[in-house]
């Protein structure tokens, strides 16, 4: 296990975020940037991921901060 995470990671909303990250908002910004759909990229890419990562940090500092796993 790593410190700091759950052992079930679907459990974990850390986890979880980091999965919808790469797998989900990730994979609809590179392909919406390879096959030339701007809008998808952006709109359902970018944006979600960036609000993902916003989540990630929100996470991650709470964790710091309280040294537990919510």
């Amino acid at each position: 296990m790593t410190p700091g995470l759950k052992d079930n990671p679907w459990t974990d909303e850390f986890q979880i975020v980091f999965y919808h990250l790469w797998h989900h908002e990730g994979r609809r910004a590179r392909q919406g940037a390879l096959m030339g759909a701007p809008d998808y990229a952006h709109w359902h890419g970018f944006f979600e991921l960036q609000q993902d990562l916003y989540k990630l940090e929100e996470l991650y500092e709470k964790r710091l901060a309280t040294g537990e796993i919510e």
